[in-house]
């Protein structure tokens, strides 16, 4: 997860996930979204904009090594 104000100074790494799996789901000043990483799987992550503030917001399924798929937010 990257984000950027279009400038090579100006972009900044925010959580390294091999990739995201869903649309990003404003709610108030964050945004959640479906992502995997390899300790945790297919999640469900939010961001604030920021590295301290991109987080795994639940591991839905902790027995389940590759991820609870999360899908279809509301």
């Amino acid at each position: 997860i990257w984000r950027s104000d279009g400038t090579a100074l100006g972009t900044q790494q925010l959580a390294t996930l091999t990739q995201v799996e869903s649309e990003f789901i404003p709610l108030n000043d964050t945004l959640i979204f479906a992502g995997y990483n390899p300790f945790y799987g297919s999640e469900i992550f939010a961001t604030d904009g920021t590295g301290p503030g991109t987080i795994l917001l639940a591991d839905v399924d902790p027995r389940n090594v590759s991820g609870s798929t999360p899908r279809n937010f509301i």
